[in-house]
């Protein structure tokens, strides 16, 4: 249930939203988003808002309830849980949508700085038990991931940090930022099988990034007051070029991959790059302003809600 908390006439609204089917069909969040094991919820999808407000000006209360037995994960703060029913804390339209829900019936928490501040974990959410069972180096990367990129960037900005990580044959794979967390799905195995977990390995890193750049810092034709503002793309190389690189070198600090794994990657790029023309048939301009209709993404802003580079996104 949501509630907007603003003044002004009152309006009582409901809507009915079905998760697509099929894993592929469709992008981000508009592609399936739940199995009968797990659930990723963006309120995106399931909320109503008055025109002529900007989403920082719209307060929320969102509550949530689980079907039984299952667990669930996100940076929004709770201010009570009971009989399966969860109430958030009010918080404003734009952080609201900035802060998707997982759910599972196998859902496992991993405290990645335990004692530090501001806390940080992955909230893994699988359909089966077997896919959580990682070795216990895996864990270890990914706490080195937080220590790494702390050392990167010398700060934090966020309260704390969810990885929320979907790990299912049957939902949308892609990996999505958001400022306190990040929406990342794979196949079921991608944790307990070696190769699969390589394929992958820049996922998370690449998220956790854009917390920093993207969401901390964002280049200012993508921040838009509302979610029908169209954006413009012409720094989206910065938002996106700088973000994948510097995930790319944390997958090495981190330890997800060894050093000699690392550089194979930049030399299959690099070698990419030999025999790809590039600018010399079109500009930086044109790929940044053209990665929207590449994307199949709407050419306008209005597209739900998924705040402001879900419709850009290229990695």
């Amino acid at each position: 249930m949501l509630k907007c908390l603003q003044a002004y006439p009152s309006v009582e609204a409901s809507l009915d939203f079905i998760s697509p089917a099929g894993s592929e069909e469709g992008i981000y969040t508009g592609g399936a988003t739940a199995t009968d094991r797990l659930a990723v919820v963006n309120w995106n999808a399931m909320l109503l808002y008055p025109e002529g407000w900007t989403s920082d000006d719209l307060t929320y209360t969102a509550s949530l309830r689980l079907p039984a037995n299952w667990k669930f994960g996100t940076s929004l703060a709770v201010t009570s849980q009971s009989g399966g029913e969860i109430k958030f804390a009010p918080v404003s339209l734009t952080m609201l949508v900035d802060g998707p829900v997982i759910i599972g019936e196998y859902l496992k928490v991993v405290p990645l700085n335990p004692g530090q501040t501001p806390p940080a974990e992955m909230d893994i959410a699988a359909d089966s038990a077997a896919a959580l069972d990682a070795p216990p180096e895996v864990w270890e990367h990914y706490k080195n991931l937080i220590a790494q990129t702390n050392a990167l960037f010398g700060a934090q900005h966020y309260r704390d940090y969810h990885f929320l990580y979907s790990l299912s044959d049957h939902v949308a794979h892609f990996g999505l930022e958001h400022h306190e967390s990040n929406d990342s799905r794979l196949g079921e195995r991608a944790l307990v099988d070696p190769t699969k977990r390589l394929l992958g390995s820049g996922l998370l890193s690449h998220e956790f990034v854009h917390s920093w750049n993207g969401k901390y810092r964002r280049p200012a034709d993508l921040a838009t007051p509302d979610y029908e503002k169209p954006m413009q793309t012409d720094l989206l190389w910065v938002y996106e070029g700088l973000t994948q690189y510097l995930g790319e070198i944390l997958t090495g600090r981190m330890g997800e991959r060894t050093p000699e794994e690392f550089r194979d990657s930049l030399a299959y790029t690099a070698a990419y790059l030999d025999h790809t023309p590039g600018r010399a048939w079109r500009n930086l301009q044109d790929t940044a302003d053209g990665v929207p209709r590449c994307r199949m993404r709407p050419i306008s802003g209005s597209h739900g809600g998924e705040h402001s580079t879900t419709m850009t996104k290229m990695n």
